[in-house]
């Protein structure tokens, strides 16, 4: 009796030394994202003038120069662009989504009892379906609209991280994964899609 008090004990503690490590990993991965976009505007700042073909021609200039428009200029004219502006928020959210259970795919598996083969199987599952996502995302673009297959393609990492976060067994894992692999697969074509 005494030695199953302390294997809960044991247990306890290190679920709670093992949350403690993901919390700081988490604070951590999010310090560092937030330097770089620190970062990445201070190189917009710095920008050289860039050509613009769409913000219109002006009256000086001759019909076939291009105006050219600083980097401040050019994130005022893009920010103006509300469905832009969505559509690249949703590309960072889904990427923290992704990352967040994806650096700590090896402790889903460990959490169920699995191993290393576990997180081959996972990754196996998501790359066999991502492909053919690519493959068929060009015949639904023709039947759906770009906005809607958007909205599926970020259910899809919603739906992964419900999966891992009730998974209690592999097949959990697995459907999780399969959702990702085919979030990411359509996620990827319409990314390209949108900036054509």
């Amino acid at each position: 009796m005494g030695s199953h008090i302390v294997k809960e004990d044991y247990m306890a503690n290190l679920l709670k030394n093992l949350a403690n490590l993901i919390k700081v990993k988490t604070i951590v991965t999010f310090v560092v994202l937030v330097i770089f976009a620190v970062l990445m505007f201070l190189c917009v700042l710095f920008l050289e003038e860039t050509p613009c073909s769409n913000k219109g021609s002006r009256k000086d200039s001759s019909a076939h120069a291009e105006d050219r428009i600083s980097g401040v200029e050019a994130v005022k004219l893009l920010m103006k662009n509300r469905i832009y502006v969505f559509f690249i928020l949703s590309c960072l959210f889904y990427n923290l989504a992704n990352k967040a259970t994806g650096c700590f795919i090896s402790n889903y598996v460990a959490d169920i009892g699995g191993d290393s083969g576990g997180i081959g199987l996972l990754l196996f599952f998501s790359a066999l379906v991502e492909f053919p996502a690519m493959m068929f995302m060009g015949k639904f673009i023709k039947r759906y609209s770009l906005n809607n297959l958007h909205l599926v393609a970020l259910s899809g990492v919603v739906i992964k991280n419900l999966f891992f976060f009730l998974a209690s067994s592999m097949p959990l894992l697995v459907i999780g994964q399969i959702a990702q692999g085919l979030s990411y697969g359509c996620y990827v074509y319409i990314y390209l899609e949108f900036l054509h």
